[in-house]
């Protein structure tokens, strides 16, 4: 299940603490935004609540929040 994930403020910048807290619940990283405080992955379905329940998370948002045939998830192609 592919998850982008708002970290608390304090942890923005914490990025290896944080990582392996990820690591931990079966989250896998793609992307980290230490200037944002997102990070986005995957994660299996069933330990989903186990990463809403980190301390380090803020939110956790499911899916993807673009269209299908968005140009952000086409390359630029409609």
């Amino acid at each position: 299940m592919d998850v982008t994930v708002t970290l608390e403020d304090q942890w923005a910048k914490r990025t290896g603490e944080a990582s392996m807290m990820f690591d931990e619940v079966g989250m896998t990283v793609e992307t980290f935004n230490s200037e944002t405080g997102i990070v986005e992955g995957s994660i299996p379905s069933e330990h989903l609540r186990k990463l809403e329940r980190l301390d380090c998370v803020a939110y956790v948002r499911t899916g993807s929040s673009y269209p299908k045939k968005d140009v952000r998830t086409t390359g630029g192609k409609r």
